[in-house]
C-alpha cells in the first residue's frame, strides 16, 4: 500500500539523485490519480522510471532545460509478475492519451519501450524517441498520426523490459 494510492508511493516519484526534491503535492495527487488508472486497466505492477528531476539532476541526465521532469512529468514501465504478459506499448498508449495532455512513448531496445507522461497545460503533444535505432524526437499533435507512423517493429514493442 503506497501513501499516494495503493500502489504508489511518494518517494517513488522523487528525484534520483538523491536530494530529497519531488513534484508539489498537488502535482503528486493529480498525476498519481492517473497514472494509478492506468497502472489499474492492467492490473500489473508499474515502474516509475523517472518522477521530478532537481535541475542539478535533470542537466546531469542531458534533459532539456525547460523538461517538464522538473515540473509534472514521470516516465513509466511496467514490471509482468510471472505469468504475467506485459502489454504493447501502442495499445497503453492509446489508453494513456484519454488520461494525459502529453505522452512520448520510447523505443529502449529491440524489444522493449517506456513511457513519459505528463500534465503541461498547453495543447495536446506527442512524440516517439527511438534510443535504440539512434533517433531523436519526433513530435505530432494528433495521437491517431502518430500511431499510424510507426513500423511492425514499434507495433511488437512490449511496456516492460
Amino acid at each position: 500500500m503506497g501513501d499516494l494510492s495503493k500502489n504508489f508511493s511518494k518517494h517513488e516519484y522523487a528525484c534520483k539523485c538523491g536530494c530529497g526534491e519531488n513534484h508539489t503535492d498537488e502535482v503528486l495527487r493529480d498525476l498519481n490519480r492517473r497514472i494509478q488508472a492506468l497502472r489499474d486497466i492492467y492490473d500489473m505492477p508499474m515502474v516509475i522510471i523517472s518522477g521530478h528531476r532537481c535541475r542539478k539532476h535533470n542537466k546531469a541526465v542531458g534533459g532539456s532545460t525547460t523538461s517538464r521532469h522538473m515540473v509534472d512529468a514521470a516516465d513509466l514501465r511496467f514490471a509482468p509478475l510471472p505469468g504475467q504478459r506485459a502489454p504493447l506499448l501502442t495499445d497503453v498508449f492509446r489508453r494513456a492519451v484519454e488520461l494525459f495532455p502529453r505522452v512520448g512513448i520510447y523505443r529502449n531496445s529491440p524489444t522493449y519501450g517506456s513511457m513519459h507522461v505528463d500534465l503541461a497545460p498547453t495543447s495536446n503533444l506527442y512524440w516517439t524517441r527511438d534510443y535504440y535505432g539512434g533517433k531523436g524526437f519526433i513530435y505530432y499533435r494528433n495521437p491517431t498520426v502518430l500511431l499510424g507512423s510507426l513500423d511492425n517493429s514499434w507495433k511488437r514493442l512490449v511496456m516492460a523490459r
